[in-house]
Parts: C-alpha cells; sequence; structure tokens
C-alpha cells in the first residue's frame, strides 16, 4: 500500500449487500418456530455484515391488498432499518372456491439488484438470504465474472444439489442467530427484529 505523507492509509472495509426474500425465508423458518425458536433477524445481519461497510439492506417480499399494509416480520424488518421492496401478490383459484396469493416479480427484483450494484461498485460482496432455486443463475453469472456472492440459507430449506453446486453458501444454521421463545402466536413461535442495524447502512437509492 502506498505511502501518503509518510502515512500508511488504512484499509477501507469491503462494502456489502444484504438481500432479504422475505417470504421463502420466513416458509424455511417453520420448522424451527414449530419447535418454540424464534429467528432474529438482526444477529443474523450483524453477523452478516462483521467486517465490513454494510451499503445496502434490502428485504423483498409481496402484499395482497394494499403497499402500505405491513405483516408482522415486515414491520419488524422496516423498524430496524431494512429498506423494504413490496410487489402486489398475484390471486389465484384453486377451482374449490379457495384462493391463494402467488408472489410475483420479487425473483426478478432481488436477482437485477444484486447484479447492477455489484456491477456499478455499489456493493463489493453480495449476500442473498434465500433457498431459493431462481437465486442460483444470478449467482452462477456473477461468480462467472469475479464478484463476490454468497446464498445465505437454511439446512432445512435448500435442496442438496444446488447447496453442493456452490463452494461458499452460508448456513444460517451455524449462525448464534436462534432464540428460546416463551411465548407463541398460534402455537408457534414468532420471529423478530430484535435490535436496529442501521448504523453505517450507507444510503444507496
Amino acid at each position: 500500500m502506498p505511502l501518503i505523507d509518510g502515512v500508511i492509509p488504512m484499509e477501507q472495509p469491503r462494502k456489502a449487500g444484504i438481500y432479504i426474500d422475505i417470504s421463502n425465508f420466513e416458509k424455511s423458518l417453520e420448522y424451527y418456530n414449530n419447535m418454540g425458536l424464534s429467528f432474529d433477524y438482526s444477529r443474523l445481519i450483524r453477523s452478516l455484515s462483521e467486517g465490513h461497510a454494510l451499503a445496502v439492506l434490502r428485504g423483498y417480499d409481496g402484499y395482497v391488498r394494499s403497499e402500505s399494509e405491513r405483516t408482522g416480520i415486515q414491520t419488524e424488518l422496516e423498524n430496524v432499518g431494512v429498506k423494504l421492496e413490496l410487489f402486489r401478490c398475484q390471486s389465484e383459484g384453486d377451482g374449490t372456491g379457495a384462493y391463494s396469493c402467488r408472489q410475483k416479480e420479487v425473483d426478478t427484483a432481488i436477482t437485477t439488484d444484486v447484479s447492477w450494484d455489484l456491477a456499478r461498485g455499489v456493493v463489493d460482496v453480495a449476500f442473498i438470504v434465500s433457498g431459493d432455486r431462481d437465486m442460483c443463475p444470478a449467482y452462477r453469472r456473477a461468480k462467472r465474472e469475479g464478484c463476490d456472492v454468497r446464498i445465505v440459507a437454511l439446512r432445512s430449506n435448500i435442496n442438496d444439489s444446488y447447496c453442493y453446486s456452490m463452494d461458499d453458501c452460508v448456513f444460517a444454521d451455524d449462525l448464534e442467530v436462534f432464540l428460546v421463545c416463551g411465548g407463541t402466536e398460534e402455537g408457534t413461535a414468532a420471529n423478530t427484529a430484535s435490535f436496529s442495524v442501521t448504523e453505517g447502512v450507507t444510503a444507496v437509492e
């Protein structure tokens, strides 16, 4: 590293981006929630960003009626500094009169943002918090271009062949991110974001 006026400048930390596929990850947490364990997103964010400058922190999810309405976990994440990117769900009938909501645009938004932020140098390393195989093409293309991108998933919600195709998958199960929950909602523990993570976050929007 070159000297500046006889002083060796401090090396700048690498910029990290964390992109959370909220619905996919919440679904994968049901197994743990049913055992009375709640997942702490704040602890996950702190663990992933350790040693980095956190430049991007976004959560992606769908909404049913109004973009201004928030689910419990969306509110939790927004309150601790996660920028929400929400997309209207598409209602689908199953032929019996019942309807389910299918997310649209979420996966595309995540992969587009990751690719764009890496290409522009907004982030040096991207953490995609999702076990969805739709993230694989973005991961592989970024790797081919020499970018640092990592999938963050739970062991219970990632296909073995998908997992083994990546040499740097991060397993959230191995991090200190689960809490024993005393109270439950409808028999299952509720996930949380227990402390603010906005300190040091750079606005890049």
